[in-house]
Order: structure tokens, then sequence, then C-alpha cells
């Protein structure tokens, strides 16, 4: 890679492939969405340069949107099938497989990250389930997710950070959130909570 006119030398990208689940699944075919692209350049000073970004196309998009529809889809006629008949390990691993592909996508320009890890939470304890345990140090989710390689290698990474256990009692008597957001007003002024002042005013500074 050399840019004429410039003080950018020779320097190199790489793209990762992301593999499909819903090919694999329904016609047995390894078909892979264009993933993360990882630049390393330097400059007439010695200085290098590496940079990460995806590319964000209608056409990827479009890829993506169909991959998580198929999961979700997935998930809720495992749901359905409920008590005894529901396999809560196969949900567990498929809610992985779906923020695996929205950790690739990267749809907003800040917090994928959050957002994914914190639905992930959230359909997690819809299931009885806990996560007790914390993400490594030096770990980052949606680098594991981005350079794992597969859905099913980043849901057995995963699944050892979160450590899962059953769902507290405690967790169980909170409100529903549709009765304590109600409309969608009240939803955007949750979020705009400045919530580390909050938790100071109770002595809290965390």
């Amino acid at each position: 890679m050399k840019k004429s006119g410039s003080s950018t030398q020779n320097g190199f990208m790489v793209g990762t492939h992301v593999p499909s689940l819903k090919d694999k699944k329904r016609n047995n075919l390894n078909k892979n969405y264009d993933g993360l692209m990882l630049t390393l350049s330097g400059d007439t000073e010695g200085n290098i340069l590496f940079s990460m970004d995806t590319a964000t196309t209608k056409t990827r998009t479009s890829q993506y949107h169909s991959e998580m529809e198929w999961i979700w889809n997935r998930i809720t006629d495992e749901v359905k099938k409920g008590g005894n008949g529901m396999d809560v390990d196969t949900l567990v691993n498929t809610i992985l497989y779906l923020v695996y592909y929205f950790y690739n996508l990267l749809p907003l320009s800040r917090g994928s990250s959050v957002v994914a890890y914190t639905v992930a939470m959230g359909m997690l304890m819809a299931l009885g389930k806990e996560v007790t345990g914390k993400i490594p140090p030096g770990k980052m989710v949606d680098m594991e997710a981005m350079l794992i390689g597969s859905p099913e290698s980043f849901a057995n990474e995963v699944k050892d950070w979160m450590n899962l256990k059953r769902l507290s009692p405690q967790w169980t008597h909170l409100p529903k959130v549709s009765d304590t957001f109600p409309t969608f007003r009240s939803m955007i002024e949750a979020l705009n909570q400045d919530l580390q002042a909050a938790c100071s005013k109770e002595g809290n500074p965390h």
C-alpha cells in the first residue's frame, strides 16, 4: 500500500472473515462475510500507524441483518417450546451467537460493544441465568468476537468468563421494564439520566 505525493510509506492491509452460521446450518455451505480491516503503515519519520476499521456498506449490513434475524428466529422457536422442552444450554449459545454478529457488524457509531454485552446479559437473565464472572483483565469482548474466528469459538470463550449461575432471587422481585418505562418518552428520559451524579448523592462514587 503506497500513497503517492504524501509521507506515507509502504504498508499492508488484511481483512478478517466472519463465517455464516445460517448457511452452514441450512445449506452446509462455508460462506463468509467481510469482517474487520487491519492496516499497518509507516511514515518517513519512522512512526508506525496501526488502525482497525469496518466497511459499512448496504450489502454488508444486509448480510449481517439476515444472519441475526435467522438466529433470533431460532431463539424464539426454542423459547416457544417452554418448560422441559426448552434447551437452555442451546439458548445460551444461540444468544452469544447473536451478539457475536452484532460485535462484528458494529452498527453504532459508539457503544456497540457495551450494547451487545448488556443485551446478552438481559437475555440470559430472561432465561434464569445470571452473569457472575467478570471480563478478564486485558481482554475486550468485541475484539475477541472480531478475531476469534467463529461464533462457536466465541460462545465457548465468553461462557468461561461469564460463569453463569442460577438467577439470584433478588432479581426476580424487580419491577418489569414495561411497567417502569411505559412510554418512549420515559425510556429516553431514563437514558438521559446522570447516573454518576445520582450514585454520588447516595454516597457511592462508583
